[in-house]
């Protein structure tokens, strides 16, 4: 900003305050790609290390492919993984520098499914409960 004014720190200070207010919460990206949401997380990170707030552990990433989150783990090449892509390694970079930690999450467990697929009404019903989508008939 060219020229800030006194409305505009009273902004900031609003948002820090709320930033330091939920620190104890996390942030759940829908699934959309792998990369991309690697990218969101680091990115993420890097706005926090700006802001100077320093995380005491790596973010996690959830993901129900257990043959990506044992590729990321080990650095040795597997003959069965040459045709893998540029893009996959940034993830097991991330991953050895202990910048994020790769979490196991079963398929049927994935919020972010809501946001993805199509899912049968009592799936959907059970994760928009999950993910805190209630009526508002039931806040009365």
């Amino acid at each position: 900003m060219s020229q800030p004014r006194k409305s505009h720190m009273e902004y900031v200070k609003r948002i820090l305050r709320y930033i330091r207010g939920t620190s104890n919460y996390g942030i759940l990206f829908p699934y959309g790609s792998q990369e991309n949401c690697l990218e969101l997380t680091v990115w993420l990170e890097e706005l926090l290390r700006e802001l100077q707030m320093i995380l005491e552990r790596p973010m996690k990433l959830k993901m129900d492919n257990t043959s990506a989150i044992n590729l990321a783990r080990n650095p040795m090449s597997h003959g069965r993984s040459k045709h893998i892509e540029v893009r996959f390694h940034f993830l097991r970079d991330i991953v050895n520098k202990e910048r994020i930690e790769l979490c196991y999450c079963k398929a049927a467990e994935q919020l972010a499914d809501l946001f993805t697929k199509p899912l049968a009404a009592d799936k959907f019903e059970v994760v928009r409960e999950k993910i805190g989508i209630v009526s508002l008939k039931d806040l009365n």
